[in-house]
């Protein structure tokens, strides 16, 4: 018998849960067995059944969480949408975080577009105001240090604010419409 036999060959064989039929005539034996359970064990052996079963789910959803090197990534990625300072934003019509005013000053200071209620101009340069110390939130500089920051908007009104986010390298993947990618790129190669 040669080592060989024991490694994983392919993906398909990896994706597979039970590879070989003794697997799955093993999976239906211990369901029968778990379903009889009551009729023929008392109260004490199906609570110890019970909890025996929770612990082998929880060590094997903490397997996945981990993967198959022991080692628990939870941060290495966010998802972040990009917003445009506009009178129709819904922050503007629920008035409850900024009001117009607010924002006015905030574009006449340059502020094309937000990530996390964090302003910033074109280049990506964050705009200082006094609703950053009204934010509970990563600042820019926090979500700089997340590995993947998945961005997410499109249309041509927050154009301005993708423009933004990307030049910052606020994002490092973008998630718009193909007009606005299409844009993106005609620019960028000028």
């Amino acid at each position: 018998m040669s080592v060989t036999r024991f490694c994983i060959r392919s993906y398909r064989q990896d994706l597979k849960i039970f590879p070989s039929p003794a697997a799955r005539i093993s999976l239906v034996l211990l369901a029968v067995f778990l379903l009889t359970l009551p009729l023929f064990g008392g109260r004490y052996i199906v609570f110890v059944a019970g909890v025996c079963g929770v612990s082998v789910i929880s060590a094997l959803a903490l397997n996945i969480l981990t993967g198959y090197t022991g080692l628990i990534s939870l941060g290495h990625a966010a998802f972040m949408g990009i917003g445009a300072p506009r009178r129709d934003s819904i922050l503007i019509r629920r008035g409850t975080i900024v009001d117009w005013e607010e924002l006015s000053a905030l574009k006449s200071k340059g502020a094309v577009g937000d990530i996390n209620l964090r302003y910033f101009d074109i280049d990506g340069m964050q705009i200082a105001s006094a609703l950053n110390d009204r934010v509970i939130g990563l600042t820019l500089d926090e979500i700089h240090q997340i590995e993947t920051v998945v961005g997410v908007a499109g249309g041509e009104a927050k154009y301005y604010a993708i423009q933004g986010a990307v030049r910052g390298q606020l994002v490092d993947v973008l998630v718009t419409d193909d007009a606005t990618a299409r844009r993106l790129l005609e620019e960028s190669s000028e």
